[in-house]
């Protein structure tokens, strides 16, 4: 079996651990037409109440700014 593989750049920020917190930064990328093919959010162990979400690929100025605004 061939396998591929590739070099991505994924950008990652924290977010908090509560209801919504992953929606928030999805909401802006989405409305800046990202097409997200990877996304992983996880709760800090070391940071109660914060998490960190990873999104990758962020392509295009619109889409890199809403990343940027969201804090990625």
């Amino acid at each position: 079996m061939a396998v591929k593989v590739t070099k991505v750049d994924v950008w990652a920020g924290e977010i908090p651990d509560q209801p919504g917190g992953l929606a928030h930064i999805l909401e802006a990328l989405a409305d800046a037409g990202a097409k997200l093919e990877c996304l992983i959010a996880r709760r800090q162990p070391d940071a109660p109440g914060s998490g960190v979400a990873f999104v990758s690929p962020i392509k295009g100025k619109k889409v890199q700014d809403a990343a940027r605004s969201v804090g990625l």
